[in-house]
């Protein structure tokens, strides 16, 4: 699972386009600070690139703490892979990366009255520590400040991660009870196929840019009944028809696409596995590689097949 933008970086560098993300400051990742710049310049590291390629374990002299520099690290490389696979990872966090397997059934309008055990490594220690100073549960973490979380006997580097974690699941909740469903998608399978169809000319108002119109949204990695497979899918327009000229298109992976009438069909072949993802946490199943535009039709769409590896 690749971290969607909002996640990794601060809300000025949000709305960065693809190609100029390698570009940014290191202080445009969130939670990396002025501060931190010494400490990264210590150790050579100069650029988002730099820091994307640096192996933890050959760090010396690290005036960091080892949380944030490998949250450096885990992020830069996030921010790189959205670089170079521009719109087929989901906007917001899936709760398996968040809870544990046994909270991840829990409705979006009950999540944040779970104890704090449910959060992926807090496990029962860090619960009863949290509770010692009256935090039972996500949004009670969640809504509390870094500052409070350390003055529990976690380490520093789980205070940042939990709370981290705690809110990520409540904005899950906030997006899910808002817009729980797809927009203009349906999908089902049909022997080894997925098969998902979408109305072409349907609008459901500007991207968060403001520079697109959305034709349609999974809202996040959608699960596939019956299957181990997810999903996540966004299909968008300009206002004009001026066609925006793609750089170094990609081939298309395990995705057939048919257009009849209004109708657009995508088609992919269950079965086809092309390995781990750039994440390393899940293997692809089909990708349309970045944004891809639908042939006389004015609509991008991108499109990520996936299968989460078991933890």
């Amino acid at each position: 699972m690749v971290r969607p933008l909002k996640y990794l970086l601060i809300k000025e560098y949000e709305e960065t386009k693809p190609e100029e993300l390698p570009n940014l400051p290191l202080e445009a990742i969130e939670g990396i600070v002025e501060e931190d710049m010494i400490g990264f310049k210590e150790m050579d590291i100069n650029n988002l690139t730099e820091l994307s390629e640096a192996k933890f374990s050959k760090l010396k002299g690290k005036e960091l703490s080892d949380y944030k520099v490998n949250k450096g690290i885990s992020y830069a490389i996030d921010i790189m892979i959205q670089s170079n696979e521009p719109g087929v990872h989901e906007e917001i966090m899936p709760l398996d990366e968040l809870l544990i397997r046994e909270y991840e059934p829990t409705p979006p309008k009950d999540l944040a009255d779970l104890p704090t055990v449910a959060i992926e490594g807090v496990a029962p220690r860090g619960e009863k520590l949290l509770k010692e100073i009256g935090i039972k549960t996500v949004k009670e973490f969640a809504d509390s400040d870094i500052k409070k979380i350390k003055t529990s006997k976690l380490y520093d580097w789980e205070a940042e991660k939990y709370l981290e974690y705690a809110r990520w699941i409540i904005n899950y909740a906030d997006e899910k009870i808002k817009k729980p469903d797809t927009e203009n998608i349906e999908f089902k399978t049909k022997g080894d196929n997925l098969i998902l169809t979408f109305d072409k000319t349907k609008e459901f108002g500007p991207s968060a840019t403001g520079k697109t119109i959305i034709v349609a949204h999974s809202h996040g990695g959608q699960r596939i009944k019956g299957t181990d497979l997810s999903f996540g899918m966004y299909a968008y327009k300009y206002p004009t028809k001026k066609a925006i000229k793609q750089k170094k298109v990609k081939e298309m992976q395990n995705i057939a696409i048919k257009v009849a009438g209004n109708i657009v069909t995508l088609t992919v072949n269950m079965k086809e596995d092309y390995g781990s993802s750039a994440s390393g946490k899940s293997s692809i199943v089909a990708s349309s590689r970045g944004n891809k535009l639908i042939e006389d039709t004015g609509v991008y769409v991108g499109l990520n097949v996936y299968r989460q590896e078991k933890k």
